[in-house]
């Protein structure tokens, strides 16, 4: 059971990974694109630094993802992870508390429009009648909105910390 478990966990994330991997705008485009909310200064910094660092002496401005994965790779080989880690972990925790929630909210409104169903646990005994599982559907699938926020958001501040990290770590280029 642990196995399946452990199974249905990844095979979720998998999901969730290839639903989100063609999100518009991604969390990089947000944060570092054209229509960003961040300082122009502060991203124009970010791509000349970022252009240093590859040795480009010209050119046009980076794209958001290169831009992202440069100042990424640098902080990584800097030794500025620490909060790298949490926006990493909780973006995925998210990500996959997004897919299941979505999965168990559409399984609940499925399930309610059939017969009553049964669940037995424990030596308990639970009927689960269809207004009851259309309730859950429609509670799991405000869970799920809830949930991509939170995806989103800790998506957004992984790009903000590669950003700032970026512009303010002191290490000779």
């Amino acid at each position: 059971m642990l196995l399946v478990a452990y199974l249905f966990g990844h095979l979720i994330q998998a999901l969730a990974h290839a639903l989100l991997r063609s999100e518009k705008p991604s969390p990089e485009e947000r944060i570092l694109g054209q229509n960003s909310s961040e300082s122009r200064q502060s991203l124009t910094r970010a791509n000349v630094r970022a252009k240093l660092v590859l040795g480009l002496t010209s050119g046009a401005e980076l794209d958001p993802l290169t831009l992202y994965d440069v100042m990424d790779h640098f902080l990584r080989q800097n030794g500025r992870t620490s909060d790298r880690d949490v926006f990493v972990y909780r973006e995925g925790f998210y990500r996959g508390m997004w897919a299941s929630l979505l999965v168990f909210a559409l399984g609940c409104t499925i399930g309610g429009g059939g017969a009553p169903v049964s669940l037995a646990a424990f030596g308990l005994s639970l009927v689960l009648s269809r207004p009851i599982l259309l309730v859950c559907g429609v509670g799991g699938a405000v869970a799920a909105l809830l949930m991509f926020w939170r995806y989103q958001r800790f998506a957004d501040y992984r790009v903000r910390n590669a950003l700032y990290g970026f512009l303010t770590v002191r290490s000779p280029l």
